[in-house]
């Protein structure tokens, strides 16, 4: 789990938090319909931070107002300021862990492979 919230900060919608320049640090970002709310769950090994931005009294934020665009904006100034006492260091494997590489499956494959369309045996 904390490799895919380390992606999503690496290679995806929390891009921004590459700014702290952190090698420990996953999140999760949010935009509900309409941009109504955001929201940003950030995480290190020590602390996870969350942070959201919307109105009491429900309205759009703005056509292009996302988590990883508004909300991410508090964990990084967050961070940045409380984020010095804490050490960065990558998340820690646990010990009876295992790791395996996966292999992406085309949709053209996953289409066939449907319970709607398989064969009972």
């Amino acid at each position: 789990m904390q490799s895919l919230l380390q992606g999503v900060v690496l290679r995806g919608t929390g891009e921004a938090a590459r700014v702290l320049g952190r090698t420990g640090v996953g999140g999760k970002t949010g935009t509900t319909n309409d941009s109504r709310d955001t929201w940003f769950m950030g995480i290190t090994p020590d602390i996870v931070v969350a942070t959201y931005v919307g109105f009491d009294t429900p309205k759009s934020l703005g056509a292009k107002e996302t988590g990883g665009r508004v909300a991410i904006q508090g964990f990084i100034k967050f961070m940045q300021q409380a984020g010095q006492s804490i050490p960065d260091r990558d998340f820690p494997v646990p010990r009876a862990s295992t790791s395996c590489r996966s292999t992406a499956i085309p949709a053209s494959r996953l289409a066939r492979a449907s319970p709607s369309t398989a064969r009972r045996t």
